[in-house]
This record gives structure tokens, sequence and C-alpha cells, in this order.
């Protein structure tokens, strides 16, 4: 008669197999989004479950709807104490911090509040009261967020401010998985967490990988552009077709101009960066929504320009006119005729 100890080997060989097994792309709704993962032949179920229980647990660290993740008790404590948060909280909120001065305040973290008022993407959206948005103002200002490293405290001065990283917590979040893919000995993979594109490693043919840029006013979601991203990289676009509603006539979209309380205005209807870091481009893309291209021309000379950087963007305007910085000159092309004429910039 066989005991236990004679089906163990056999029992511990079929759950290694099962767990190393390769498997397709997962994706999964999480961050607030739709985020996919596909590590092609090294995508086994245990890699895909690590990095699915990573991104929930950044999801449990940052979310503004989770009341026990570490911004929202921050936010419940606004002008009262400052409040314990984990390493990557403050990590990304002194990123954050940083490149709000970059832009002069026009990247702010406590645009939580105008976030709030406005609702867009949830059932509550709509026009806020222009004296709502009047009383909120005030409470969004980024010089107002005191970081203790010592004792490891987050606190926000006023009484009624509210942090939102939604700006450049995908972004974040897309770096860790990069980081979390290398230390397994991923060779190639895919990571998309709702638009912010990261690409590992190189095509099984060793040629580079290629992320298209959405043509914004084709609801089909079609490429209109295509980036050719030697080596690893990310592809972060802001626009105002990803969440928005219409009254009278008018789109009123997710970005929210810290300075006027509405959603920002410009002739762009996209900003793409192309970077290193998801985290970095993830912010500096709603900076260049923004700005628009003279003025995040100005913000990008700051970090040294795309001839002195690895980073670039894309504006797609109206009336289809394409602007890219000079640097992506032989890395971008159209994938429709009428985004040929591109126009390249030196900030």
């Amino acid at each position: 008669m066989r005991g236990i100890k004679d089906f163990c080997p056999l029992l511990m060989a079929v759950i290694f197999f099962s767990c190393s097994q390769r498997e397709p792309a997962r994706a999964r709704n999480v961050l607030g989004t739709l985020c996919s993962i596909n590590a092609f032949e090294d995508g086994t179920k245990r890699l895909y479950d690590e990095a699915f229980d990573l991104l929930s647990a950044i999801e449990g660290e940052f979310s503004t709807r989770i009341e026990t993740s570490d911004v929202s008790r921050i936010n419940s404590q606004a002008g009262i104490s400052p409040v314990r948060a984990g390493g990557n909280v403050i990590y990304v909120l002194k990123k954050a911090l940083f490149y709000a001065e970059l832009s002069d305040g026009d990247f702010d973290p406590t645009v939580g509040v105008l976030v709030d008022l406005w609702g867009i993407g949830t059932e509550g959206q709509g026009i806020p009261p222009q004296k709502e948005i009047e009383a909120a103002l005030p409470l969004v200002d980024w010089r107002d967020v005191r970081i203790d490293d010592e004792a490891g405290t987050v606190f926000l001065a006023r009484k009624g401010m509210r942090l939102d990283l939604g700006g450049i917590a995908k972004g974040f979040a897309a770096d860790c998985l990069r980081d979390l893919l290398g230390q397994r000995n991923v060779r190639r993979a895919v990571i998309n967490l709702g638009g912010n594109v990261y690409v590992l490693g190189s095509k099984k043919d060793g040629s580079p990988w290629t992320i298209g840029i959405k043509d914004p006013c084709d609801e089909t979601g079609s490429p209109a552009l295509a980036v050719r991203i030697p080596g690893s990289g990310t592809v972060v676009t802001s626009g105002s077709y990803e969440r928005f509603f219409e009254q009278d006539g008018i789109r009123y979209h997710h970005i929210i101009n810290p300075r006027t309380g509405f959603p920002a205005e410009s002739d762009t209807l996209s900003a793409s960066v192309i970077a290193p870091s998801s985290c970095d481009a993830d912010a500096l893309s709603t900076i260049a929504f923004i700005q628009g291209r003279e003025g995040f021309s100005r913000t990008l000379g700051k970090l040294g320009g795309p001839d002195e950087t690895e980073t670039g963007c894309v504006f797609m305007e109206k009336g289809g006119r394409v602007l890219a910085s000079a640097n992506l000159s032989g890395k971008i092309y159209a994938c429709k005729e009428e985004f040929s004429g591109i126009d390249f910039f030196r900030p």
C-alpha cells in the first residue's frame, strides 16, 4: 500500500509544472483601468500572479476610493495631524512635488478636491457650481504638503486638502512591474496599464518594439502614429478622449487645470511622452497636455531638452497637426496618411 510520502514527489512535480508552464498574456481590472501583461515565452502562472498581486498592493496604497489606503488616510487627517505612510507613497509624492515645482504648479498632487468635485468617470460626474470651484481652489497648493523623512509621515497643511496621485501612480506601477520582470529574468515583455505602455527588451527577432499612439478623434482607438523604442522604454499618453462627458455640446475631460479648476483647455487633443521611466512620463504627459507645446517646450528645456535626455514628446492638435520633439526624428511614423506631415521642434 502506498502512503502519502509516495505521492508527495509527484504532487510537487505537478504543482511546479503548473506554475512554470507557459501561459498567454493576462489582463485584469486594477488601478481603475484594464491592465495587461505579456511576458511571452517567460510568462507563467506564478509570474502573472506575482505581477498582479503587486498591482493590487500598489492600488491598496494609492487609491482614493479605498479608505484604508495611505493616500486616503493622509486626506482624512488634512489640517489635523501627520500620517505615517509607506515608502512607495512617499517616493511617488516626492516625484510629484518635483514635477509640481518644475511645471510651476501646472501638475499638482493636491488637485484631489477638484477631481472629486467634477467626479469625471463616476456616476456623479457633472459641472460643479462656480462657487464650489472657487472655494476649492485655495485648497490646491503643492507647497502645503509636508513630508517628514525621519518620521516617515505626510501632512497636508490645511483642512479640506486632498491628494490625488492618479497622474503619476500608474507610471510608478509600470516601473515596479519592469523591475519585477527584470528580477525574474524575463527577456521581453509588454506592459499596458490603461494606456501607460512599457516595453522590455526587444521583439523575438531582435527588432525594436513599436508602440502606437491613438488617433484622438477615432472612437475605435486605432493608432494615428507609431513610435519605435530601441531597447526598453515607455510611452504614456494624456488625452481629452480618455474620460469625459459632454454637456451642451462641450466636452469636459478628466485632466483638471489646477489654476482654473476646470478641465484644461488648449489646441492639444493628446500629449505623449516617451522616456525610460513610466513614472516620469506619466507626470510629464499630464504637464504637456495642460501646457501645450510651447509651454511644455520650456518645461522640457529645464530637464536638459530632448537632445540631452532620453525624453521625447508628441502633440496631436486640433486640425490634425502633429508636433514631435527633434530627438524622435527617424523613430516616429504615421499610421494614417492624414498624419504624415509631422513637424519636429526643439525646446
